[in-house]
Formats: C-alpha cells, structure tokens, sequence
C-alpha cells in the first residue's frame, strides 16, 4: 500500500487559479450586452447593485429593474452596492500616497519642470477625493439594502457580498459589514488575493477602464496562473464601442475576446460568493482517515460551518496505489468513477465532496 495522503487543492477542480468578474451599477446596457458574452462562455459572475436606483438612473445612464435581476439570480451573483453609492470619507495622506502609488510611472512626473504644477494637481485630486460619509452611513446602507435584495427577489440569506462605493473602507467599515451578515468585501486596490493569506473584507481587484484591453487583461490571467491566485475583475459600464466617454466603458467586444482567451485556460471562474466560501471552508475543514488498505480507503472530512451557508463542494486529492487503474468514490449515496492521474511516480485521484455527509469511500473498480 502506498503512504496515504489526501488534501484539499487550493481551487476548485484543481485549478490553477481562480476568477471573479463583477459589474458594478447594473447599467442597462452591461446588463445586455455582458449577459450575453457570459451566457455564451458559461461563466457565472457577481452583480453589485445599488438598491435606490433599480429602475432608474444611476450618473445618468440606465439601470435594470427587478425583474431583470429576478431572471438572472438563480446562475449569478447579485450583491450589494449600498443603496445611493455614498464614498467613506478618507484621510488626505492616505489617499494621496495611494494616487503616487498606483502607477510607479506618476512619481517620475512631480520632477520634470512643471512638476509644481502636477503636484498641485495631485494634491487638488487626492483632496477631492477625501471628501464623503462617516461609515455609519455606508453600513446602514449595507445593512438595508441587503434586506432589499433578498426580499425584492426571494432570495433570503442570499446576498453575501459586497462591494464598497468608490473602494473605500476602514476597520470600522470592515468590522461592521462582517457584522452584518456578509461574507466578503470587495474593493479597488490593485492586486491580486491569495487563497493562505485573504482578507475577506478587503478583497483586491483589477478594474477596467478605458485604459484596458484583452491584451491587457490576458496577462493579468497569465500573472494570476503563475502565482496560483485569485483574480476579480472589476467592470462598470460595458458598450458597444468602448466610446462613451466614461473612464470605466469597455467595448463588448474585448469583453468578448478576453472571455474567450479566459475560456481557454486551467482557471476556476466563479462568483465572489462562491470563490470566498471556498477558501473558508478549505480553511476549516480537517480530514480523517478511517480506513486504508489495498482494498479501500474510508476518511472523514468535517467543519464546524453552517451548511445552511457554506455549501460549496471541495475538491479533495488523495493518494491510491498503482494497482488501480479505476476508482469509485462513494458518499451519502452518490457516486464518482474516475480514472488516476500519475505525478511523481504517484497514483491520484481528485474528487469533489461536501464537509458533514459522511463517510467516503474509495475503492478500485
């Protein structure tokens, strides 16, 4: 019998990565346009919507209504974003270093000879961006306007993420939102978010604009692979041009071929939702082995979660010996035929299971 082992892969299905895409506002025109790219690449992704505008305007340009959102909340995401987009107010160093520090390529500006100028702008910039709301006011709006969802579109319990207005946040923001009832917080900051060191109500993201291609968002792919991490894209107004006018318009058709470049790689795409429970419950799980033998092997794999909430398969990868060239998995009644895969002169199996229902058994066929 080869030695046991067995372990939980850090993404679903034993990706290399994970992806989010999320759209912010639920403009009408991102609302048509990208359901159709995602439909035709079956990819789930996360809606954030702000409640006060559904059916209206939101900066002048269309939002869908609830009977829009009620079509599409059974194969995405909807999550809030609040219910008028209020911005926390921010300290002035804090967002001055963080306009400095998001292109490398601004610092360099201050220097040349009208740098005076550039600074005074940078500084006018960051000011104006310090302006806003206490947290109180972006919690409470949290607060309502996920009873709002859930009850506009019968969906209880269901929204559990969020995305904060503008990308602000602080402790006390991030403290409350875990306090009411969601399950991660999205924001602006560049970056990418790793499955061993997350935080859950700061979550990083690269966000379009006009400024971004497929070209461009291909190689945030390619990055995310190399590092084995989790990449959310940020979206707001899709068109048909990419001409609008508006800094965050994308044209539908890099959409399109980015999507379609994505589809043609080893990553995990998912909802926020989905992707966090995930990594909560790899987190917590423990597994227990039972029985090992050269005829079967029997384990156990238990958390102390909700499962009324945390109902997210994991992918488990255990050793098998090199005699079997097939394998059943057996639980609660279900059952997997699978063929091992070889890797370092190892047989394995990867399998996907739910914590707390029972025994698994696996057994050569």
């Amino acid at each position: 019998m080869c030695t046991f082992q067995t372990s939980i892969t850090p993404w679903k299905n034993n990706a290399r990565a994970a992806l989010t895409l999320s759209f912010d506002g639920g403009y009408t025109t991102t609302y048509n346009l990208a359901m159709e790219v995602l439909l035709k690449y079956k990819m789930p992704a996360t809606w954030f919507i702000v409640t006060g505008f559904i059916g209206g305007s939101l900066q002048g340009r269309p939002v869908v209504n609830w009977e829009e959102l009620k079509k599409i909340s059974s194969d995405m995401e909807i999550g809030s974003h609040t219910i008028t987009h209020p911005k926390l107010a921010v300290p002035f160093r804090r967002q001055f270093l963080q306009y400095v520090r998001s292109s490398i390529t601004k610092a360099w500006k201050f220097f040349t000879p009208n740098g005076a100028t550039k600074l005074r702008k940078a500084v006018s910039n960051a000011y104006k961006q310090t302006q806003g709301v206490d947290y109180t006011k972006v919690l409470s709006e949290a607060v309502e306007s996920k009873a709002i969802i859930e009850h506009r579109l019968k969906i209880q319990g269901a929204v559990i993420s969020f995305a904060y207005p503008g990308g602000r946040y602080n402790s006390k923001l991030k403290k409350g939102i875990k306090e009411a009832g969601y399950l991660s917080a999205r924001s602006t900051e560049d970056g990418y978010n790793f499955p061993d060191s997350l935080d859950f109500y700061a979550l990083k993201s690269k966000v379009w604009n006009v400024t971004v291609n497929a070209e461009r968002a291909n190689r945030w792919v390619d990055d995310v692979i190399k590092k084995g991490a989790w990449l959310i894209e940020t979206y707001h107004v899709i068109s048909g041009d990419g001409a609008t006018g508006y800094h965050y318009d994308t044209a539908v058709l890099d959409l399109d071929a980015h999507l379609g470049y994505v589809a043609s790689k080893n990553i995990w795409v998912d909802t926020q939702g989905s992707i966090v429970k995930y990594v909560k419950e790899r987190n917590v799980t423990k597994i227990k082995l039972d029985i090992v033998s050269i005829e079967k092997i029997v384990l156990l794999v238990e958390n102390d979660l909700d499962p009324n909430i945390y109902d997210q398969p994991l992918t488990l990868k255990t050793t098998v010996p090199t005699s079997w060239s097939r394998v059943k998995i057996e639980q609660a009644g279900n059952t997997q035929e699978l063929l091992p895969l070889k890797e370092n002169n190892k047989l394995y199996v990867y399998y996907n299971i739910l914590p707390n229902k029972g025994k698994i058994t696996i057994t050569p066929l």
